[in-house]
């Protein structure tokens, strides 16, 4: 597992940053407020990661704080919602590390009927 990333900033758009460390550079998916929240090109910046492997794709997340990925990581459990979905949304409020009940209340009825939450910090 890859914990954490720090290094310069090499490229950067809305849901990616690219860091560079120790010559490799490592594209990371990040929500919005992530990528804002980075610094400029060429500046360094600390990204804590998760690294996902599926059947077609690896992939590395990115989040600015370790609160962010707390919320990534509790919403594997969710039916249906995977790694791409759980980025697109920034569903953690503050330094809460459980899912507001706005964003999962937005997702598909079935995957989240009260019977099937059971989401706890």
């Amino acid at each position: 597992m890859i914990d954490h990333i720090r290094g310069a900033v090499t490229y950067k758009e809305p849901n990616l940053v690219v860091i560079e460390c120790g010559g490799v550079g490592y594209a990371c998916r990040t929500s919005m407020q992530t990528a804002a929240a980075v610094g400029a090109v060429g500046e360094d910046a600390l990204l804590y990661t998760r690294l996902t492997v599926r059947e077609d794709e690896i992939a590395l997340y990115g989040f600015s704080e370790r609160s962010e990925r707390g919320c990534f990581d509790q919403l594997t459990s969710v039916s249906g919602v995977g790694p791409k979905a759980r980025i697109s949304f920034h569903p953690c409020s503050g330094s809460s590390s459980a899912p507001s009940t706005a964003f999962l209340m937005a997702l598909s009825p079935p995957a989240m009927s009260p019977m099937n939450l059971s989401l706890t910090p």
